[in-house]
């Protein structure tokens, strides 16, 4: 079923940062340029689905602080922290605790398999990420951070000049599948800043008594950030005045488009639909049998 969007869709701004150790780059050449690479391949495959706010590569708790005033400038929705290599947490946690916004922590290996006979550690540290995973979950549940963690491999449809091993993933089940999570993230964020931009009118009331229809526009608006403007039945009256017969035709074939979409069964579906039991108000109201 396909319905005709209403109104412009508003992509989720994401904010993107790795996670390294600044006492690795002088004594592993080549290693800090690698995962900034990496970082990039992420922002880059990200940006067809959100607005991307890119960080780069936090590597001390200066720059953790500053990452996080960096997110909230930009009014992210969401926070991806990509774990590069092994990082002290103290240096990045303060990115998510000043944003506090939830962070997808992204636990991204480059390949399916090192080559482990020409493996030296600076090769190692470019694909040990995993080893950082538990420090840095441990660190949020700590600070009360909303976190959840992608596994899976990276992705990338050419090797960095540096790496020993392949690192051609993008086809690999590992990587699709997280590539299919990070989307579904990305689309929930999307959907956030959606509901934060809407305005739904309320018109009348409920039968007086009926405590349990009663709404909080208050509490409507904490919890998914939607404006519940009151509406009154003259202000109504008056608007509806206003409409153009074109305006009027316009908006009558919108809604006939909808609800021939809605009723249309699908082509695939040889099924027949379920038939619904039909309750009469004495056996709804029947007092259940106890043995």
């Amino acid at each position: 079923m396909n319905l005709e969007r209403l109104k412009a869709l508003k992509k989720a701004r994401v904010g993107l940062y790795s996670v390294g150790m600044a006492a690795y780059w002088d004594q592993f050449e080549g290693l800090r340029e690698r995962l900034i690479s990496y970082n990039e391949f992420i922002a880059r495959r990200m940006s067809g689905l959100a607005e991307v706010y890119n960080f780069g590569l936090v590597d001390s708790e200066a720059k953790g602080h500053a990452a996080g005033g960096y997110f909230n400038a930009n009014n992210v929705d969401l926070l991806f922290c990509h774990v590069a290599t092994y990082a002290l947490s103290a240096d990045h946690l303060p990115a998510a605790r000043i944003c506090k916004k939830p962070v997808i922590i992204l636990n991204l290996q480059p390949t399916d398999q090192m080559n482990y006979a020409k493996t030296g550690i600076g090769e190692w540290l470019a694909h040990v990420n995993g080893c950082a995973i538990p420090e840095c979950t441990n660190g949020m549940k700590r600070l009360g951070i909303q976190n959840h963690l992608v596994s899976g491999l990276l992705g990338m449809d050419s090797a960095p000049a540096i790496s020993i091993t392949n690192e051609v993933t993008s086809q690999h089940p590992a990587a699709v599948a997280a590539w299919n999570e990070i989307e579904q993230w990305i689309r929930a964020a999307c959907v956030v800043r959606m509901l934060e931009h809407a305005r739904i009118g309320m018109l009348g009331h409920v039968f007086s008594g009926m405590a349990d229809l009663y709404t909080d526009y208050t509490l409507v608006d904490d919890q998914l950030g939607v404006h519940v403007p009151t509406l009154e039945m003259d202000d109504l009256a008056r608007l509806v005045e206003s409409v153009t017969d074109a305006e009027k035709r316009v908006k009558l074939d919108q809604i006939g488009r909808c609800s021939r979409s809605a009723t249309r069964r699908s082509p695939t579906s040889s099924s027949p639909r379920p038939r619904r039991k039909t309750l009469t108000g004495r056996q709804l109201c029947r007092p259940p049998k106890i043995n």
